[in-house]
């Protein structure tokens, strides 16, 4: 039990660190790396304050793969990244290496990243992704809530919003180097 303990702790650590929204200079000379892969969206904790992360997953492995690929999540998947839910409502991107990726669980933990607990995500549209060099890809606004009772936690996704076009403008006005790129939206690319 200590093991297992100690394995969720070290797999949230880095699930909490590995994938942070990116910084990109905003100066004229500024350009986009255009060999990677771009998601975005919104990830708001409506309710609560303890944490939900949404759980990005590489189903293949690369040549050369880096440490977070090598770490496994509960279901054998290669973890890449993980987005934390917060309250800011703003518009967030992440940059990826290519490759076929999956969001099916999200993952509930205590204010002292103690994981509490994981939820699984029915929503085909993001089961699988094949995530292309130099494009951007809107996974949704997402909202979440925690709550408490007198018993226990409780943790939910309670909404994935398609707001592509709005979202779209607002990454543009954060990061206008994504004016020129291709973006496109998961929740519209059902086949």
């Amino acid at each position: 039990m200590k093991k297992c303990t100690i394995f969720f702790f070290v797999t949230l650590i880095v699930i909490l660190s590995s994938c942070a929204t990116i910084t990109i200079n905003k100066g004229k000379s500024s350009k986009l790396n255009t060999n990677k892969t771009y998601l975005f969206g919104r990830f708001t904790l409506i309710k609560g304050f303890n944490k939900i992360i949404l759980s990005v997953k590489s189903t293949t492995l690369s040549e050369n793969p880096t440490t977070f690929e090598l770490v496994k999540s509960m279901s054998a998947d290669k973890l890449v990244c993980g987005i934390n839910f917060d309250k800011s409502n703003e518009i967030r991107l992440y940059e990826l290496e290519p490759g076929k990726y999956t969001i099916n669980e999200w993952i509930a933990a205590l204010a002292l990243n103690e994981i509490a607990g994981r939820g699984y995500i029915t929503d085909k549209r993001l089961s699988v992704m094949k995530l292309e060099p130099g494009k951007a890809y809107y996974i949704g606004d997402w909202e979440g809530k925690h709550s408490i009772d007198q018993i226990q936690n409780h943790w939910e996704i309670t909404k994935i919003s398609d707001n592509y076009d709005n979202s779209v403008k607002d990454l543009i006005s954060k990061y206008s180097l994504f004016y020129s790129i291709e973006k496109i939206n998961l929740l519209n690319n059902v086949k």
